[in-house]
């Protein structure tokens, strides 16, 4: 989905309402008989990537974004530089039930793209996604 939808120019795009969720990265490895190295501090990582381009030939844009939380998550979209978009867009989703979950030859199509039209889209909007989710928004613009 992100291959074959992406544009030759990067937007900026601000984003709202991103979950996070604390993190302890690891101690560095160390040399056996040297002192350990001091833990380094908790952080606060998203769980919701995004990324937005702009196929100057065609003028369509592309707002990518995977939610790796078990709810829906709202988030409020700015994209800078873009003065009309047109209301209507379309969104691609693929999700799924768990992070665990697979396609399978006895399931083939348990977790599939599906193809939604939006509406209220604009360089400034609100969008859900869904639960472990895989989101292309492919808006047209001006």
């Amino acid at each position: 989905m992100f291959s074959s939808h992406h544009g030759n120019e990067v937007l900026t795009l601000e984003a709202t309402g991103i979950p996070t969720k604390q993190w302890q990265p690891p101690p560095p490895r160390v040399r056996p008989g040297t002192p350990p190295a001091p833990q380094p501090p908790v952080q606060q990582v998203p769980l919701l990537f995004f990324d937005a381009t702009r196929d100057s030939r065609t003028g369509t844009l592309y707002v990518k974004a995977v939610n790796r939380t078990g709810k829906q998550v709202p988030v409020h979209i700015v994209l800078s530089g873009v003065k009309n978009i047109d209301a209507t867009a379309q969104a691609i989703t693929m999700a799924a039930a768990s992070p665990e979950d697979t396609n399978s030859i006895t399931e083939p199509e348990k977790i599939v793209p599906v193809t939604s039209r939006v509406n209220r889209a604009g360089p400034d909007f609100t969008r859900t996604l869904p639960p472990y989710s895989i989101t292309v928004l492919q808006l047209k613009g001006r």
